[in-house]
């Protein structure tokens, strides 16, 4: 009995499952939190690893533990996965965006390796670590440093001086700085769209000021260019 259970638990049905619900669990996280990439691309790339390191090994095994050594090719796919995280990583407007979604990639390549090389316990734990991470400590991140990120609104106005002085009066009463802002002639009216860098708090202490302003008729929240988040 002993000998079929050991069997079992190397067979490559199991591990390809394995890395399949492990990276699974990780990129569902990111596809519901609007990452660059989520959960096709996440199963890939631990299914992907976890068959590579099946293959090394099947390889060292079939020279005899000779010339073959199954670390060269995970060491390959460490490399390799290093690319796919780069082309995670975008720049918008100055902010570089994407970093902790290439990172969580390189991490779940080392999972579906752990699972190819028949480590389980490590690539549950290992798992349950990166999902530790990105939930519970993205939240208490945002608590206590109140994480700033790129935050862009569309006020419209009567005349182009009394949007200007709304922005005057936003960077006079808040000290926020207005990196980038366009105004536009609409709907017999004029309306610009700025952006600036805060957090929660500053969003609010902006439209608190801008309610207050004088001939300000609307204030819309726009997405950034190119935000996609972490």
């Amino acid at each position: 009995m002993g000998a079929e259970w050991a069997e079992l638990a190397g067979h490559p049905i199991l591990k390809i499952f394995l890395a399949i619900v492990l990276s699974g669990a990780i990129g569902y996280e990111r596809e519901i939190s609007d990452k660059p990439a989520g959960l096709r691309t996440h199963i890939l790339i631990g299914l992907g690893s976890a068959l590579m390191m099946m293959v090394s090994i099947h390889v060292a095994g079939a020279f005899n533990g000779g010339i073959a050594d199954p670390a060269r090719i995970a060491a390959q796919v460490v490399a390799g996965v290093g690319f796919l995280g780069a082309g995670t990583i975008m720049q918008a407007r100055g902010a570089v965006v994407g970093l902790t979604t290439a990172a969580t990639i390189w991490a779940v390549a080392g999972v579906g390796l752990a699972v190819g090389s028949g480590m389980y316990a490590l690539a549950g734990l290992a798992t349950g670590a990166i999902l530790l991470v990105l939930w519970l400590l993205g939240r208490v991140e945002h608590i206590l440093f109140g994480k700033r990120v790129q935050e862009c609104m569309v006020l419209r106005a009567g005349t182009p001086a009394l949007l200007f002085r709304a922005l005057r009066q936003v960077y006079a009463r808040t000290r926020v700085r207005v990196e980038d802002w366009d105004v536009q002639e609409s709907q017999g009216g004029y309306s610009v769209r700025f952006c600036f860098k805060g957090n929660g708090r500053d969003r609010r202490r902006v439209r608190q000021v801008l309610r207050a302003a004088d001939g300000v008729e609307a204030i819309e929240d726009s997405v950034p260019e190119g935000r996609r988040g972490e």
